[in-house]
């Protein structure tokens, strides 16, 4: 099942970084064309990064406090990070 899911995300970042279906009239991909997919790909991986050292900071700030300021901090962190 978890090889499933890793073929699955690996296919869907190979078309979003050769996007050729919107310029399917044209014979080549241009260089212009595949770099516009590149840096979409690129965005897209360091936004789910910067998700998962939030969501990582907030597990960590939680660990370090009592149990019943975790809840707290948790709406805290989510807070901060829509600011």
């Amino acid at each position: 099942m978890r090889k499933k899911w890793v073929y699955g995300l690996l296919v869907w970042i190979a078309g979003l970084s050769n996007p050729v279906s919107a310029y399917a009239a044209e014979s080549k991909v241009s260089g212009e064309v595949l770099q516009v997919g590149i840096n979409s790909v690129f965005v897209f991986i360091a936004a789910m990064l910067v998700f998962f050292m939030q969501a990582g900071f907030a597990l960590l700030e939680a660990g370090s406090l009592r149990m019943k300021n975790a809840g707290h901090v948790a709406g805290k962190m989510v807070r901060a990070g829509w600011a």
